[in-house]
């Protein structure tokens, strides 16, 4: 299900900015304060621990 302010569009972006600023070798914590559907965490999940906050039923559903 998709909805308005997904981010699968520009996820590679957001992945790519994560990169250069040097988090995705450093093990960190990734916080999805409001993780919708999921896509950004979905795309860092093997490089970062994941918490995910959302109140949207699909959000726990992945």
């Amino acid at each position: 299900m998709r909805y308005l302010g997904n981010k699968e569009s520009i996820v590679s972006e957001i992945v790519d900015l994560i990169d250069r600023k040097g988090l995705l070798t450093n093990r960190c914590s990734f916080f999805g304060a409001f993780c919708g559907t999921g896509t950004v965490s979905n795309a860092v999940k093997d490089k970062f621990e994941i918490i995910l906050n959302d109140n949207l039923c699909l959000a726990t559903t992945f």
